[in-house]
C-alpha cells in the first residue's frame, strides 16, 4: 500500500468518526433518530463502505460501523459488525456494550444480559 493510499484510507476513518460522533449527539434514546443525525450517521455508514480490504475488517473500522448502525437504528444490522470486533479483540468492551444495546432493542433481553455477562 502506498503512502497516498494509507493517508487516503486514514482521512476516510477520521471523517466517518466525526460523523458518528456528530450524529450520537443528536440521538436521545427511546426517541425517533432525528433526520440531521440520520444524514450524518448514514454518512459514515457510507465512508466506511468506500473502504476497500483489508481496511473494511479491521477492529477500529468494523467498531465504528457498528457504532453508526446502532446509532442509527439499524440494530439487526449493527449485530454482525460488533460482533466480529468481539472476535478478533474480546477485550474490546464497547462491542460487547453495542451487542447488548441492539439485542435489547430488538427485545431479545435474555440474549442481551448473556452478550453483558461475557
Amino acid at each position: 500500500m502506498t503512502a497516498m493510499t494509507r493517508l487516503r484510507r486514514q482521512a476516510i476513518l477520521r471523517q466517518a468518526s466525526g460523523y458518528v460522533e456528530l450524529g450520537e449527539l443528536l440521538v436521545e434514546a427511546d426517541r425517533p433518530v432525528p433526520p440531521s443525525a440520520a444524514r450524518l450517521l448514514g454518512r459514515a455508514i457510507d465512508l466506511i463502505a468506500e473502504l476497500p480490504e483489508p481496511t473494511r475488517s479491521l477492529p477500529g473500522t468494523r467498531l465504528l460501523e457498528g457504532e453508526a448502525l446502532r446509532a442509527r437504528g439499524r440494530w439487526e444490522e449493527a449485530i454482525a459488525p460488533l460482533r466480529g470486533v468481539t472476535e478478533q479483540e474480546p477485550a474490546r468492551l464497547e462491542a460487547w456494550l453495542g451487542i447488548g444495546w441492539c439485542l435489547k432493542r430488538l427485545g431479545r433481553l435474555d440474549e442481551a444480559i448473556a452478550v453483558h455477562e461475557q
